[in-house]
């Protein structure tokens, strides 16, 4: 559920090299770095704009909860920070784009 307000959430990772975790080269590596039922992602910077170099391990539930959250990793115990602003929830959606205008239909040529 995401009980967390727009732009803040509970963060046991964010904006993390990919290497940072087990030397990983893509998300799909560091998956083992973050718990379940934490949203495993492509960073999301503050600007709004997905970063395939780095990555984030984040939970929308409340303050309270994140606050009293810590899991039990392989290399330790990790408890995760509650981060008030620019922790984007979504990708911005883009602009739409104006459907392609048709070609003009060709006038039949008159018959004599």
């Amino acid at each position: 559920a995401d009980a967390a307000a727009a732009d803040t959430c509970c963060a046991l990772k964010y904006g993390n090299a990919l290497s940072e975790c087990s030397s990983a080269t893509d998300l799909a590596g560091t998956a083992g770095c973050c718990p379940a039922g934490f949203l495993h992602r492509y960073s999301i910077g503050s600007d709004g704009n997905e970063d395939t170099t780095k990555w984030d391990c984040i939970s929308f539930m409340s303050q309270t909860d994140c606050t009293a959250y810590s899991w039990s990793a392989p290399w330790g115990t990790e408890t995760p920070i509650w981060m008030s602003f620019q922790c984007p929830h979504f990708l911005p959606t883009p602009a739409p784009t104006p459907a392609p205008t048709p070609a003009p239909t060709p006038m039949p040529t008159p018959q004599p």
